[in-house]
């Protein structure tokens, strides 16, 4: 399912429907690395295999950005990105794994806030199919857990909801602005 996932979002990027946020491409990609090492150094399962995979293709992901990207940076942006590179030494220093989690999905929150600012601004930038075939994957991710605690189910559980959140912006909004 990430490979289906991907492969609709390059796609939709290489026929030029998706235009991939630079900075939340970037903090993604650095993000999703973070949390799998803490991950697998803490309970590794199958949601291991996935944050691997999600690793793999932020990469290329942010390498697309480079080449695809959408020229809409803000104050907004900007300030998302600052605020990310402020908070990454706190998540640094929090030996704690819980804690350290938390940290990681409030960077994550912040990364994706200008790609989310900008979907909203432009409904048609980014395909809903990736984030709601990524939010179907993530359902079966969850029930996939052979042990259910925060740590191992936070940060499936943010995913799936900032997706579905993501995914509703880009319906309702393509709704109102294509009623204008």
């Amino acid at each position: 399912m990430t490979v289906i996932t991907y492969s609709v979002y390059y796609y939709s990027i290489f026929t030029g429907e998706t235009k991939p946020h630079r900075y939340t491409e970037f903090l993604y990609l650095i993000i999703t690395w973070l949390i799998f090492t803490i991950q697998v150094s803490n309970e590794p399962s199958y949601w291991s295999i996935y944050l691997w995979l999600i690793a793999f293709f932020s990469l290329a992901s942010f390498l697309l950005s480079l080449k695809f990207w959408t020229n809409d940076v803000t104050a907004f942006d900007k300030f998302c990105l600052w605020l990310w590179l402020i908070t990454i030494p706190i998540w640094y220093v929090s030996w704690n794994p819980l804690y350290s989690l938390l940290l990681l999905v409030w960077l994550d929150f912040i990364a994706t806030s200008p790609m989310m600012r900008k979907t909203f601004v432009d409904p048609y930038s980014e395909n809903p199919y990736v984030y709601l075939i990524e939010s179907i994957w993530l359902i079966f991710v969850l029930l996939s857990l052979t042990s259910f605690s925060l740590i191992n189910s936070l940060y499936p559980i943010f995913i799936f909801s900032i997706n579905i959140v993501i995914y509703l912006i880009i319906i309702i909004r393509r709704r109102i602005v294509a009623s204008k």
